[in-house]
C-alpha cells in the first residue's frame, strides 16, 4: 500500500511495481504483485498517517474492545501515542440536563487495535 500526504496518482503506482518487478527475480520464486494506495477504511500503520489525518474524525477500536470516535487533534513525535477530542455527557452541578462536554483523550498506539478515518455518508 502506498500513501502519501499530497495522494498517491495511478501513475506513480505503476512506476513502483514496474521497480518493484525489476529488482524481484520471477526465476528465484514465483510472486503475485499488487501495488495500490492505502483505501479512506484502510487502518493508520505510520505516524504521518496520523498526521495527515490531525483536524478530522477517526474511529478506534482498543485492545480491550472499546469503540471510539472522536477528532485527532495530535501524534507524538515518535508515534507511540495520540490524542482525541471525544464528547460525552456529563451532568454538571445545578444544571438539570447533562451537557455534551469534549474531553482530550490520549491513547498509546499500542493499546488500540485499529485507528481509521471516520467518513459520515
Amino acid at each position: 500500500e502506498l500513501d502519501s500526504a499530497t495522494g498517491v496518482d495511478l501513475d506513480f503506482c505503476s512506476e513502483v511495481n514496474r521497480l518493484l518487478n525489476e529488482a524481484l527475480d520471477r526465476d528465484v520464486e514465483d510472486y503475485s504483485l499488487e501495488v495500490g494506495t492505502a483505501s479512506l477504511s484502510a487502518p493508520f500503520k505510520v505516524r504521518q498517517q496520523y498526521e495527515k489525518h490531525i483536524g478530522d474524525d477517526v474511529d478506534v477500536l482498543t485492545c480491550d474492545g472499546r469503540k471510539l470516535k472522536g477528532c485527532l487533534t495530535s501524534v507524538s513525535q515518535d508515534g507511540s501515542e495520540f490524542t482525541i477530542e471525544v464528547t460525552r455527557k456529563v451532568k454538571l452541578a445545578g444544571e438539570k440536563r447533562p451537557r455534551q462536554v469534549a474531553e482530550p483523550l490520549t491513547l498509546a498506539v499500542a493499546d488500540c487495535r485499529q485507528v481509521t478515518y471516520h467518513f459520515d455518508f
